[in-house]
C-alpha cells in the first residue's frame, strides 16, 4: 500500500513540475495571458475536486485548497517570467 502511495505522489510530482515546465514554455512563446492562465486555472479546479471528492475534513480540505492555489500562482509567475525572458 505505501508503494503505491509513492508512486502516485512521484506520478502528481511529475505532472506538477510538467506543467510548470509546459507554462513557462507558453510564456516564451508570447501567448496570450489567457492561455496562460489556462494551466493554473485546470491545476486549480482539478485539485479543489479531488479534496472534495476525498472528504477527509475542514483542515484538510483548507490546506490542499491553498497547496494548489500556491502551485496555481507559481505557475502564472512561471509563464510571467516566460514572457519577460523572450525580450
Amino acid at each position: 500500500m505505501v508503494i503505491i502511495l509513492i508512486i502516485i505522489g512521484l506520478i502528481f510530482a511529475a505532472v506538477t513540475i510538467g506543467l510548470g515546465y509546459w507554462s513557462y514554455i507558453l510564456g516564451k512563446q508570447q501567448k496570450t495571458n489567457f492561455t496562460g492562465s489556462i494551466i493554473p486555472l485546470g491545476y486549480f479546479i482539478v485539485r479543489a475536486i479531488f479534496a472534495v471528492t476525498m472528504g477527509d475534513g475542514t483542515r484538510e480540505l483548507l490546506t490542499s485548497l491553498v497547496g494548489s492555489l500556491v502551485i496555481a500562482l507559481i505557475y502564472i509567475w512561471l509563464f510571467s517570467w516566460g514572457k519577460q525572458r523572450t525580450h
